[in-house]
């Protein structure tokens, strides 16, 4: 069982962190927990449209498009343009 002490430690040492550093730090580290899923979904899925991407990962436009420069700064992803957005697909 957790220890509730060591909890209350955590949770009070994360809130501390996200207003010394602006929650930068959080928020790198959730672009890159998307990023991670982005390219497993691509991975199995195929090409997609962010639009699918976004509503089968559940997450915002911002942290999409986030996650998906983050794969594209590493070369991991191609992005077509189309009448309607944008297709990405993993390049293998």
């Amino acid at each position: 069982m957790p220890n509730p002490f060591l909890q209350v430690r955590f949770f009070f040492w994360l809130s501390r962190y996200r207003r010394l550093e602006g929650g930068i730090g959080f928020m790198m580290t959730e672009i890159g927990f998307t990023a991670g899923k982005i390219w497993k979904y691509l991975d199995k899925n195929g090409e997609v449209t962010a639009l699918k991407l976004k509503s089968a990962l559940g997450i915002t436009n911002t942290v999409l498009y986030m996650g998906i420069g983050w794969l594209a700064r590493e070369n991991q992803v191609n992005i077509v343009e189309y009448a309607k957005g944008y297709k990405i697909s993993s390049k293998k």
